[in-house]
């Protein structure tokens, strides 16, 4: 196995050959969240942040909407993973300011949610999936999903991760019309139906 380099040690990133031959060769841990918008009153999500980005697919052309997040770094906590996405998307000043602006406690319990690619064709020894994987054709991944409140006029960064091309907010009932990445509507009804099993004044 080659040496990983020392800026690899230390900070998380890789080169481009290492991450996929990793890519290609296991399942990766990654960490996403669904901005939302609440009625705390009533316990219910008004509407819900996406991004717009490319789908990694050369037949397909178009941009789709999709939760905010990415990979985790090696020794890096969920809860750091997070805001280091969310300070890279939007425009906050520092991973400080955005860990302070940004509160991820809405779930109780986040999401789990899996994504393969679509050569894998599923042909594991396993039952059918309670909720649809998502799809993904570069790697297998393995997301925990959390959603997340934020003041509403944060805007997307300029070349945010050189990934997200557009921010916008959705209401509920927009969602099931518009193009998301595949697996991201059923993920984002999860969580919306997770958080108003637990609406935010019965928190203990």
């Amino acid at each position: 196995m080659t040496d990983r380099t020392d800026a690899e040690a230390t900070d998380g990133w890789l080169s481009p050959e290492t991450w996929n031959a990793i890519q290609r060769s296991m399942p990766i841990c990654c960490v996403d969240f669904f901005p939302v918008d609440l009625d705390p009153a009533a316990g219910e999500v008004l509407r819900v942040g996406l991004i717009s980005r490319p789908f990694p697919d050369p037949d397909r052309t178009t941009h789709v909407w999709c939760q905010v997040g990415g990979r985790v770094r090696f020794g890096e906590t969920l809860r750091a993973g997070l805001v280091r996405h969310a300070y890279d998307t939007f425009t906050f000043d520092s991973e400080a300011d955005a860990a302070a602006a940004i509160d991820f406690d809405v779930l109780r319990y986040p999401v789990v949610s899996e994504w393969f690619p679509p050569r894998l064709g599923l042909a594991h020894d396993q039952p059918a999936p309670v909720h649809p994987f998502g799809s993904d054709p570069r790697k297998h991944a393995v997301s925990t999903c959390f959603a997340a409140t934020m003041p509403t006029g944060v805007s997307l960064r300029p070349g945010s991760a050189d990934e997200a091309s557009a921010f916008a907010w959705f209401d509920v009932d927009e969602l099931s019309g518009i193009d998301m990445w595949p697996g991201s509507f059923s993920l984002v009804q999860r969580v919306i139906e997770a958080i108003e099993r637990w609406p935010l004044q019965n928190r203990p």
